[in-house]
């Protein structure tokens, strides 16, 4: 019992560089695509990193978080699991959306800014 308690404390502790996250991800995404919208838009996964260890906390950066239902990011979450361990240790991932770009004045496509589209 106290031998598997210091594995998982093990696998909680541990850090995946940024680049090999990506590659699980990539293969991931590339054996089963995230599900259209009814609207005909494909979530889409720019990178991955770890963010925090005990719980690992892997961040996900996405076009838009809300086009991922829960069952594919499920299928994220066990691709993780089984690809880079972390056996029995709670993991959490986090969406992150990317800002929408607007245009600064309508005559320059160069000039833009980012716009927080959340309210303060």
């Amino acid at each position: 019992m106290i031998v598997a308690a210091a594995i998982v404390e093990k696998e909680r502790s541990r850090r995946l560089s940024t680049a090999t996250l990506n590659q699980v991800v990539r293969e991931a995404v590339a054996f089963k695509p995230p599900p259209r919208t009814r609207g005909g838009k494909r979530g889409r996964v720019y990178y991955c990193t770890q963010a925090a260890i005990r719980p690992p906390t892997f961040v996900f950066f996405v076009n838009d978080a809300k086009l991922f239902p829960e069952t594919y990011r499920r299928y994220m979450e066990k691709q993780l699991r089984t690809s880079a361990g972390f056996t029995g240790t709670p993991i959490r991932l986090l969406w992150r959306s990317r800002r929408k770009m607007e245009k600064y004045d309508g005559k320059d496509a160069a000039t833009k800014r980012q716009v927080n589209l959340v309210p303060e």
